[in-house]
């Protein structure tokens, strides 16, 4: 009877350190970050602890609103599942299941995007969770600042510089240039 409660003990004690531990490791974010427009790859690598099999492998990416990015299981994708938001912008790299990858590939980003996304993985024994925190900035344009500068040939006249914007620039050390 000793032996039993002891044993109980342990197990609890066991089962309250790994979920202390798996808290700590989930509440860790990844951050990825992008640009508006480009594609962005959210990891999610596990090492299996039983051999792999695709029919008992449950991958489920998600928002922190809940909102399904991409399902798998029962071997084939869950296409009906996914938020229309990120349909046609998803893909899992299938070939490397059996490798531990379950990474998620998101293309033309949007800074709507922005957020905490959950890869959750269950297998037959197991359960492993992984977040990535991702950054969409907006797209990468022109600068508003434009200059533009004429020359004359003869330094007769001075060369006109015109600005639109803000800039810091060396005016004496421009035109040395020009005039040297």
């Amino acid at each position: 009877m000793v032996g039993e409660s002891y044993y109980t003990r342990m197990c609890l004690i066991a089962d309250l350190l790994w979920i202390v531990s798996f808290w700590a490791s989930a509440s860790s974010n990844i951050i990825v970050s992008g640009s508006e427009g480009e594609d962005v790859i959210l990891p999610c690598i596990v090492k299996y602890k039983e051999e792999f099999s695709y029919h008992d492998l449950f991958v489920r990416w998600k928002t922190d609103e809940n909102t399904f990015v991409q399902l798998f299981f029962y071997g084939d994708y869950q296409k009906q599942q996914q938020n229309d938001i990120f349909k046609e912008r998803t893909e899992l790299f299938y070939k490397e299941f059996p490798k531990g990858n379950l990474s998620l590939l998101l293309h033309n980003v949007q800074t709507s995007d922005t957020g905490i996304y959950e890869c959750l993985v269950i297998t037959q024994k197991y359960r492993y969770t992984m977040k990535t925190e991702l950054l969409v900035q907006g797209k990468k344009h022109m600068p508003d600042q434009i200059c533009s500068y004429s020359c004359v040939q003869n330094y007769s006249t001075p060369t006109e510089i015109e600005c639109f914007g803000q800039f810091d620039i060396d005016f004496d050390h421009f035109s040395h240039h020009i005039y040297n």
